[in-house]
């Protein structure tokens, strides 16, 4: 045996098997571990976003506690200012006092309306805060380099008439730093209303609210941000984004992410949330976690790195993994040791079996030397062989018997068609065409026609002989020599056919019958006598084009059933023009492959209009039809049909 019919390689059942279980059990356990990875992160970003949520509301609440403190004493300066109606170095006193009792505060202000501290001062907004060396300082802010009564500070809540905080800013002019403002209004009676007599302030620096925000931190990157009320970036670890005019929408918008300004919007509506996005800062992937800062209206945002947050689940992931591939190792050696040894067997099993195919019934075939299924099929190989042997030698016999069989029935057809006659009679000087054609549904069939000349004019039958086969067309030899023979003196066509069912019913044990269409036409004078034995009546296709018909004649018995058969005679004037199609039953019995029936009413619609064609054309036609009727479907009977035209 070659190497080519013995190793078959990675072909072999051995590779197949292992291939098989390996790899189902290797799919198996991928998606065991997928899913236990997915399992994991989804896990670990809901304890991130527990974490994240309450890191970041500890974040405001440190935030908040200091705006309510300065809102606090804000509000007590004003109401203090508001009740007193304290003189100027009251009132510088207690400036000075909210300033140096509280290190966030960097500045205080009363900015008084025009004449609001006295009727001699039109303006006056006394201003102390804490310069870089830590000496309190005092100013005016009551001049036209500063003019607070246009600043935002003062405008905002001087027209709302209520606290508020302003946006960050730097005061120019005034305490010359990055801070934001808590403006509260102070009121004096004006008849029975109060009227607004002007704004006190505290101004916040906002470097110890970046200094705490900085200190956020989450993993090794992540970090804090808040966006004032309006979108300003309050503190954020790239500082080039602070103290900028532009809001967070406004600032590098030709490379803004559509989520990340998603979420700038949601922070600004005063929303809360936690979701993922690319953070460019960094440049990679995180979660964000944002909630507002009530009392300020800003938002603080904090930023999780996810490579940091799911570290733990890819660490887990690689572990997983390594032993993976060390478990697919052990299996592969054990799977493909065992199928090796389980398909040895086999394999000698299979080369035994090739040899077979190719001839060898003589070759070697393994002992069966267990009791599994291996052994019962080298078993069952074993029998198979001696039983080809026998087989081949009973093939050969019968395959010699069955081509004698085909050449005789072979012959047999040849002769069947000799007994036919060959192609038509008449033209155009008879006066007269006839065309027919005979398909048999097997070797040999038991349809017949026959025509022939007699004395000016022309007779013809055509027939169909009951069943198939080679039964069928012995029975059609013997009706069509009696048809040749004593048929052919008769008077009339109804004896011609009560001769040949006295005949053939006088040794007809085998119960066989034909039916018949027979008739002798006059050219001279378009007559037709003609006589049925149990045949459908012909299709008259009229020559003046209108819908083809059956002719309306009487039938007879069939034909060599019973001892005596009465035919009718018939007699029928062929108008000019007209033609008569006679078929058997093989064309309106003809099936399709939905085993539809082809009808006698499809052959009327199939010869109607064909008035103009030749005789030898409306034969053909009409098979034709019948043949693309059943394309595909096999021929259940034969088909006989004969078309006699009256030329006139």
């Amino acid at each position: 045996m070659d190497k080519e019919a013995g190793d078959f390689g990675l072909h072999g059942l051995a590779w197949r098997l292992g291939a098989w279980i390996l790899g189902t059990v290797g799919v198996v356990y991928l998606a065991t571990l997928l899913y236990s990875n997915w399992l994991s992160r989804a896990v670990m970003l809901e304890a991130a976003e527990r974490e994240a949520v309450e890191m970041t509301r500890a974040e405001i609440g440190k935030i908040q506690s200091v705006l309510r403190a300065v809102e606090g004493s804000t509000q007590f300066l004003a109401a203090v200012i508001e009740l007193l109606d304290p003189d100027e170095t009251e009132l510088s006193r207690s400036l000075s006092s909210l300033v140096a009792g509280d290190d966030r505060i960097y500045g205080s202000a009363a900015a008084f309306v025009p004449f609001g501290f006295d009727a001699e001062r039109e303006r006056f907004a006394p201003y102390y805060f804490m310069d870089p060396s830590g000496t309190m300082t005092s100013a005016d802010l009551a001049n036209d380099s500063y003019r607070y009564w246009e600043k935002d500070w003062y405008v905002d809540a001087a027209a709302a008439e209520a606290p508020r905080w302003s946006e960050p800013y730097i005061d120019e002019g005034g305490g010359d730093a990055w801070m934001v403002t808590y403006s509260a209004p102070f009121l004096r009676a004006s008849g029975e209303a109060e009227e607004l007599r002007g704004i006190a302030t505290a101004d916040v620096s906002l470097d110890w609210l970046h200094e705490q925000v900085r200190g956020i931190r989450v993993g090794q990157t992540g970090y804090g941000v808040i966006l004032s009320e309006a979108g300003r970036v309050i503190s954020h670890p790239d500082e080039n984004l602070m103290r900028r005019r532009e809001t967070a929408l406004e600032v590098d918008s030709s490379e803004r992410a559509p989520e990340a300004e998603a979420i700038v919007a949601r922070m600004l509506r005063g929303e809360s949330g936690f979701q993922p996005f690319t953070d460019r800062y960094l440049g990679k992937r995180t979660r964000l976690t944002f909630a507002p800062v009530g009392h300020a209206g800003w938002s603080l945002a904090i930023v999780y790195p996810e490579d940091e947050l799911l570290a733990d689940v890819r660490r887990t992931l690689i572990h997983q993994l390594l032993l993976l591939v060390a478990g697919l190792a052990i299996l592969v050696f054990v799977v493909f040791h065992l199928s090796r040894r389980l398909t040895l067997p086999i394999q000698a099993l299979a080369e035994g079996a090739e040899a077979i195919a190719k001839g060898e019934l003589d070759a070697v075939l393994p002992k069966a030397t267990s009791a599994d299924e291996i052994g019962a099929l080298t078993t069952s190989f074993q029998n198979m062989r001696d039983s080809l042997k026998t087989y081949i030698k009973d093939l050969k016999e019968t395959t010699a018997a069955k081509q004698k069989l085909e050449s005789g029935l072979e012959i047999a057809r040849n002769i069947q068609r000799d007994m036919l006659p060959k192609g038509g009679l008449g033209g155009k000087d008879a006066r007269f065409e006839l065309s027919a054609t005979l398909v048999p549904a097997r070797h040999v069939g038991g349809d017949l026609f026959y025509h022939f000349l007699r004395d000016g004019s022309v007779a013809f039958l055509v027939g169909d002989v009951s069943g198939k086969g080679i039964p069928a067309a012995l029975f059609m030899a013997r009706a069509k020599t009696l048809f040749e023979t004593i048929a052919v003196g008769a008077p009339s066509v109804s004896e011609a056919l009560s001769l040949v069912n006295g005949h053939l019913a006088a040794e007809n044990d085998a119960g066989m019958f034909l039916t018949v269409f027979a008739g002798v036409f006059e050219p001279t004078t378009g007559i037709l006598r003609c006589a049925s034995g149990g045949h459908d009546a012909p299709a008259l296709i009229p020559g003046d084009g209108s819908a083809a018909r059956f002719l309306d004649i009487e039938g007879g018995p069939l034909i060599g059933l019973l001892p005596v058969a009465d035919c009718p005679n018939n007699t029928v004037t062929l108008a000019p023009g007209d033609a008569i199609v006679i078929s058997t039953d093989g064309v309106s019995e003809a099936r399709n492959v939905d085993d539809d029936f082809f009808t006698e009413e499809r052959l009327l619609e199939t010869v109607t209009g064909r008035h103009g064609q030749s005789a030898a054309e409306t034969t053909a036609h009409v098979m034709a039809a019948v043949s693309q009727f059943a394309l595909g479907a096999e021929q259940s009977d034969d088909i006989t049909i004969m078309t006699l035209r009256y030329l006139g």
